[in-house]
C-alpha cells in the first residue's frame, strides 16, 4: 500500500504504480488530541501562525518559505512564521529570518 498526502499525488502515481492500493492521508494535526498550551500558545494567541516542521535544508523548501514569508507578512502583518526543525548549520538562515 502507498500512502500519498493528497488525491492529486495519488492520481499522478497511478500510472507509475498501476496495481498498487492507495490510501490518502492528508497531513495535519488533530487539535482535539494535540491541543496547544502554555507559554508558546500565549505568545502567539490571536495571530495567524504558519508552522514549518521540517529540517532547515534547501531540499525541504526553507528558502522558498523565507521568500514567501516576506511577501505574506507585508499584506498580513499579524501573521507569524515558526520554524521547528534541526539544522547542521543552525545559523545559516538566521539573517534571512530576522528580515
Amino acid at each position: 500500500m502507498v500512502t500519498p498526502v493528497s488525491h492529486a499525488i495519488e492520481e499522478s502515481w497511478k500510472d507509475t504504480l498501476p496495481y498498487t492500493k492507495f490510501r490518502v492521508i492528508h497531513p495535519g494535526t488533530d487539535l482535539e488530541r494535540f491541543e496547544p498550551e502554555g507559554e508558546i500558545l500565549e505568545q502567539y494567541r490571536g495571530r495567524e501562525v504558519v508552522l514549518f516542521p521540517s529540517r532547515r535544508i534547501p531540499s525541504k523548501g526553507i528558502e522558498d518559505l523565507i521568500e514567501a514569508a516576506r511577501i505574506v507578512v507585508e499584506d498580513a502583518p499579524n501573521c507569524v512564521f515558526l520554524i521547528a526543525g534541526a539544522s547542521k548549520q543552525p545559523n545559516k538562515y538566521e539573517d534571512s529570518l530576522k528580515e
